[in-house]
This record gives C-alpha cells, structure tokens and sequence, in this order.
C-alpha cells in the first residue's frame, strides 16, 4: 500500500515537469521573436486623394411678399349693364370682356403702366408701348416701339372684335376698358349686376392685393461668391441687387399656388421659407480639415507635394472641407494632411 502511493507520486511529478516543459516550447511557438509584417502597426496617413465636388450653397431663408392694397376695378363707361361674363369669386382674364354697358362689350386689359388717356393714330409713350407689349403677349404681330401706327390700330380693332364689339374702330378710348392689375385675376367681390346702371369712374367690383416682390427676410451670412437663385414653392427666379425678386411671371406663378392662397387668408403675417442657392454651382475640393494649415477665418493653405496653396474654405459636407483654390488653377490630384505637411504658410 506504502509501496502504491509513492509510485503514484513520482508519476504526477513527473507528469507535471513534462507539461511545464510543453507548456514553455508553446509560449516559445505562440510569440516569435519577430512579428510579421501584417501584424506591425500601420504608418501614419500623410497624403489623401483630393476629390472634386459641385457646391451650391443652398440654404433655407425666410422671406417678406410685398402686397398691395385690394384694387378696384374701373371704367368710364356709363349706362345699363347688358352682360355680365363675370361675378364674385370669378376669374377675369386680360384680353377678355367682364361685361357689356349699354350692349357694347367692355375690353378688360392688364398693361404694365395703366392707361390713363384715349390713345389713336399718332400717339406716342410709354403707355402706348405697354399696351403694344401686351398686344404681343395676347398673340398680335405688333412692334414694341411705343408709337400707335397702323399695326398697333388694327390689332386694337381685332381685339375687340374678338370680344363681341360690332365695327369697331381703331382706337383705343378709357370707355372701351377696364384696366387689371395682372393678366389673371379672381374678384373678391361684384357690384355690376345684370340690369343695374353703372356710372364713368364708379367701381364694378375689387380684386385682392397683388404680390409685387418677395424679398429675403436678412441675408444669411458668409456667402459664398456668384449670382443666386430663389425657389419659393416650387417656382424659381433671380434675385436683384436689394435681394429682392420682382420678375411678374415669376410673382404670378407663385400667387397661383394654394401656398400663398394659405399665407394671405391667414390672420397673421407669415413669412415663409425659401431655398437661396447658387445659379451656377461652384466646382470645390472636397478634403478633410486636417488637410488645412495656416487657418484664418475662411482664407486656409494646403499642400501638394512640396507646393503651399492659398484656397477658401467655402462650406463643408458630411465633416469634410470644402475649398477653392485662390489662384483658380488646376486642382491637384493629392494633399498632405496631418503630419505630412511640412509648409508653415501659402501667403
């Protein structure tokens, strides 16, 4: 029994020593004293490709619509009313007629300067030209010249012969029309009823205020350089020098939409928002910002090779930079960044 248990003894001894010794010629498998490349810690970054990208610094504006006040419609006709092509709520195109007086049909017709005076052979100014631009928009072969010849007189005759007046001279008298406002409009209210006598200078009904300019609420701050485009409810324009968009088909587009239908009925001034952004996107590096060096508010430096170029920093994107280079030449293929630039200034 004494002779059992020390036997057994020696064998775990030994047992222990040899799997000491296997576990020491592993420790020397597992860990050579050379690591192989793959597994060595990676140099740092210090050149990055430079990527080109389109910028067109869009940003979202609140904006000001320039209303004015509801308009009147006018004319000097005077007599019974003897048809009515139009009423409250209901829309009055220029070119068309809203009513006869007295069986003569009334000529309504949007100018941009508002006729003031009988106009016939020989009259000459600017609400002469107006009416001849209006003439062409309607699709009558006129020349904008501001002269009433020959060509302005006969295409006044076709129009109102298109409106139902019968033999209808040249000319053009204030007792003919009614001037509108726009080329469109619907009337809020209308006081000429069928059979009700109405007098030169009194009033057949109003139309709401016309929109005459959008305007940015403020600029917004570091712009970057180039003309500039404004999307407000899906039409666009330019602006002007005082940021301020005037362009009347533009201004009509958006009076036609049920936005601004929903801004104007509402109790408070709104102002609402619009797109400002580039009319000709600019071509930009796109680069990290460790790439820059030398940073002084939008002006930086950047290097290719051993080259120091001065660039701007004109927006960024999704955490990178993005520059133009101030020299305006050709946009290298590579950058250093971090370590990699050697350059202290460009400038």
């Amino acid at each position: 029994m004494t002779r059992r248990a020390r036997f057994s003894g020696t064998i775990f001894t030994l047992g222990f020593a040899i799997a000491a010794a296997a576990g020491a010629g592993g420790a020397a498998i597992l860990i050579p004293d050379d690591a192989p490349a793959s597994l060595q810690a990676a140099a740092a970054l210090t050149e990055v490709d430079s990527q080109q990208e389109d910028f067109t610094d869009a940003r979202t504006v609140e904006v000001q619509l320039a209303v004015t006040d509801p308009t009147p419609l006018t004319s000097n006709a005077s007599g019974v009313v003897s048809a009515l092509g139009t009423g409250a709520g209901l829309e009055v195109a220029s070119g068309t007629s809203p009513l006869a007086v007295s069986g003569v049909p009334i000529l309504a017709l949007h100018t941009s300067v508002p006729l003031y005076r009988d106009l016939e052979s020989g009259a000459k100014g600017d609400d002469v030209r107006a009416l001849q631009e209006e003439l062409v928009r309607l699709g009558y072969d006129v020349a904008a010249d501001g002269y009433y010849g020959w060509g302005t007189s006969e295409a006044v005759r076709l129009l109102k012969k298109a409106i139902g007046q019968t033999d209808p001279d040249r000319s053009l008298a204030l007792t003919d029309l009614v001037w509108l406002p726009s080329t469109t409009l619907t009337t809020t209210d209308w006081s000429a009823t069928l059979g009700s006598t109405v007098t030169a200078g009194g009033s057949y009904g109003n139309v709401p205020g016309q929109l005459t300019a959008v305007s940015l609420g403020s600029t917004p701050s570091a712009l970057a350089p180039g003309a500039r485009t404004l999307t407000l409810w899906g039409q666009s324009t330019s602006l002007d020098e005082q940021n301020r968009a005037t362009d009347p088909d533009f201004l009509s587009a958006v009076a036609a939409t049920d936005d601004y239908a929903a801004v104007i009925a509402a109790p408070d001034e709104q102002s609402p928002t619009a797109t400002l952004e580039l009319t000709d996107a600019l071509p930009t590096i796109k680069l990290p910002p460790t790439a820059l060096f030398a940073v002084d508010g939008q002006a930086a430096c950047v290097q290719s090779g051993e080259t120091a170029l001065p660039v701007t920093v004109v927006g960024s994107a999704l955490g990178s930079s993005l520059v133009t280079l101030d020299d305006g030449g050709e946009i290298p293929e590579t950058v250093r960044i971090g370590t990699g630039i050697s350059e202290e200034s460009c400038r």
